[in-house]
C-alpha cells in the first residue's frame, strides 16, 4: 500500500496535467456549433434535433434576446466539465486497481494528455461529449 501523500502527489500531477491539455485547447463553440444547437423538431423530425428541442426554452428565440450564445456557452461548457469528470473518474478507478502501479500511472498520464483531449477540448459544443457521457 502506498503512502496517502504518494497518492495525493499522483492525483495531484494528473490532474495538473490533464488541467493544463484541456486549458491548452479549449475553445467557446464556433457559429456551426451553436447552429446545431439550435435544430429542433419545430419543422418535422430531424436527426440532431433532440438537444435543440430542450434548449429552445431557455433561449427564447420568438422574442429575439440575444441570449441564445450565452445559454449556448454555458450548457455546452457544463456538458464538457462533466465529460473532463467521467474521464478523471475512470482514470482514477484504473489506477486504484491497478494499486497504483507506476505502468499504470504512465499510461493514464499519456491518455490525459493526449491529442484526444486536445480535440475534445477544441471541439466544445459539438454533441461528442454528450455522447460519450451516455456511454460512461
Amino acid at each position: 500500500m502506498k503512502s496517502k501523500y504518494y497518492q495525493l502527489l499522483i492525483l495531484f500531477g494528473l490532474i495538473w496535467a490533464f488541467s493544463v491539455t484541456v486549458l491548452r485547447a479549449f475553445r467557446w463553440p464556433n457559429d456551426w456549433a451553436e447552429a446545431q444547437w439550435l435544430i429542433s423538431y419545430k419543422f418535422g423530425f430531424l436527426k440532431r434535433a433532440l438537444p435543440g428541442t430542450l434548449i429552445t426554452p431557455l433561449i427564447d428565440l420568438d422574442n429575439g434576446s440575444g441570449y441564445a450564445e450565452l445559454v449556448i456557452r454555458i450548457v455546452s461548457s457544463m456538458f464538457f466539465l462533466i465529460f473532463c469528470a467521467g474521464l478523471l473518474w475512470i482514470c482514477i478507478r484504473i489506477i486504484k486497481k491497478s494499486q497504483i502501479d507506476i505502468n499504470s500511472v504512465f499510461v493514464v498520464l499519456i491518455f490525459l494528455t493526449s491529442p484526444y483531449i486536445v480535440m475534445s477540448a477544441h471541439l466544445n459544443g459539438y454533441f461528442d461529449n454528450i455522447i460519450i457521457i451516455i456511454s460512461i
